[in-house]
């Protein structure tokens, strides 16, 4: 199943607020990486995908994902 970083959230029914405070980071800014995860660092990434219970793999490599870090590239 390709999902999108927001849509894994969502489907563990964690807030934004919660995954924010999880990579020490302010909302808005996490708010940004779902709009543009190619901005999140391995870093902040290992600690999301810790939150949601998921690998890498199927968390920041499928196809939903991919797509916005193009688009988030094309309007660089």
């Amino acid at each position: 199943m390709s999902l999108t970083v927001k849509q894994w959230r969502m489907a563990k029914g964690i807030s934004q607020d919660a995954m924010a405070a999880i990579c020490g980071v302010h909302r808005n800014t996490y708010a940004a990486w779902e709009e543009r995860p190619g901005d999140i660092s391995m870093r902040h990434a290992v600690l999301i995908c810790n939150a949601l219970g998921e690998s890498l793999e199927d968390v920041f490599l499928n196809d939903a994902t991919l797509q916005n870090v193009n688009k988030g590239r094309e309007t660089a």
